[in-house]
């Protein structure tokens, strides 16, 4: 389920003009996830090697409030060299050099939303963030691939819809009300006060206006 979510989702925005035209693979790393945490150990050297296979330029979605080493500029430049030893001419290979760019590394998510929305008309860019991308941990799924509902009670719903809020989006009362209880069971102003939970100042302050 979580797969075709994904692909309905990427469809989606290919449909609306947020990306170009994509080629999918069936490469299921998903089994290797920790179920806890949402880890996934060597994710991107996974997704890097096998879109070496496409191009020599590989454009990786890091950004700034990635926690995971193989989000950090050391482990892309190390990838480069992996890849150069890889790709160097050899039997039946046309050598060839790689190169990860990680153009929105030092951004963080209302950094993107603020980049892109100052493209066009901001409030319907933001109202198509909202509708056009995935980035909920367990979304609700009702058996066909367009047919989900984000759950609204995991982190990364909160990143994504503070960095929305800070920008201006105006959430729904079921999206306001699903936030609102997560930021009160999992203690957020709190965490944020006491610095067990980093976050940038704008995260606490769209945390606050989504509790009203």
């Amino acid at each position: 389920p979580a797969a075709a979510i994904e692909e309905a989702r990427v469809k989606e925005q290919v449909k609306a003009g947020l990306i170009g035209e994509v080629e999918f693979e069936n490469f299921n790393l998903g089994r290797y996830e920790d179920k806890k945490t949402f880890a996934l150990p060597l994710r991107n050297m996974f997704l890097i090697a096998l879109a070496s296979y496409y191009g020599d330029v590989v454009v990786l979605g890091s950004t700034a409030e990635d926690v995971f080493l193989d989000g950090s500029e050391r482990f892309m430049r190390s990838m480069e060299f992996a890849l150069k030893i890889a790709w160097q001419t050899q039997l039946g290979i046309d050598g060839k050099t790689v190169k990860v760019d990680t153009a929105f590394k030092g951004l963080d998510k209302r950094n993107l939303v603020n980049l892109y929305t100052s493209l066009g008309d901001k409030r319907k860019r933001l109202n198509g963030l909202a509708i056009n991308t995935m980035s909920c941990y367990q979304p609700e799924y009702f058996g066909v691939a367009d047919d989900y509902m984000e759950c609204m009670n995991c982190m990364s719903c909160l990143r994504k819809y503070t960095s929305l809020v800070a920008e201006g989006y105006e959430l729904t009362n079921l999206q306001q009300f699903g936030l609102s209880m997560y930021i009160q069971r999992e203690m957020i102003v709190e965490r944020l006060n006491s610095g067990e939970l980093i976050q940038p100042k704008w995260f606490k302050k769209a945390v606050l206006d989504i509790l009203g």
